[in-house]
C-alpha cells in the first residue's frame, strides 16, 4: 500500500509540474507573439489567439516533460548529459511550432518569438542559480 501511495505522489507531482510549466509557457508564448506584433494590427480573434498560445505552450512543455522523464527517471537520476543531448532539437522544434501555431510567414519570425519567449526564462534561471544553493534546489525539486 505504501508503494502505491508513493507512486501516486510522484505521479501527481509530475502532473502538477507539467500543468504549471504548460501554463507559464502558454502565457509567455502569448506575450511573445503580442510583443512581436508591436503596433501592427492584431491578425486573429481572441479565442483563436489563446487556443494557439495554449497549444504552443503545452506542446513545448510536453517535449520537456517527456525528455526529463525519460532521461532523469527511466535512465538514471543523474543523467543530465542525456537530458542535454535530448534538448538540442528543442529550439528548432520551438521555431517550427511558432510558425505553425501563429501562421507566420518565415522562420525568422518564429526565431524572434523563440528569443522573446525564452530569454526572460533564461535570465530568471541564471539569477536563481546565482543566488541559491544549486544542490539544495535540485534536492527540493526532485521528488
Amino acid at each position: 500500500m505504501a508503494d502505491l501511495l508513493e507512486l501516486l505522489r510522484v505521479l501527481f507531482w509530475y502532473v502538477g509540474v507539467f500543468v504549471v510549466l504548460g501554463g507559464v509557457n502558454s502565457l509567455l508564448a502569448a506575450l511573445a507573439f503580442r510583443i512581436n506584433l508591436g503596433a501592427a494590427e492584431f491578425p486573429m480573434e481572441t479565442r483563436e489567439y489563446w487556443t494557439r498560445s495554449f497549444l504552443t505552450g503545452f506542446a513545448l512543455s510536453a517535449y520537456i516533460f517527456v525528455v526529463a522523464f525519460f532521461s532523469l527517471i527511466l535512465v538514471s537520476r543523474t543523467s543530465y548529459a542525456l537530458f542535454g543531448i535530448f534538448m538540442i532539437p528543442y529550439p528548432i522544434l520551438a521555431v517550427y511550432l511558432y510558425n505553425w501555431a501563429y501562421a507566420l510567414d518565415d522562420l525568422l519570425e518564429g526565431f524572434k518569438l523563440f528569443l522573446l519567449h525564452h530569454v526572460p526564462l533564461l535570465l530568471v534561471l541564471a539569477l536563481g542559480f546565482a543566488f541559491i544553493n544549486v544542490a539544495s534546489f535540485i534536492k527540493f525539486v526532485a521528488p
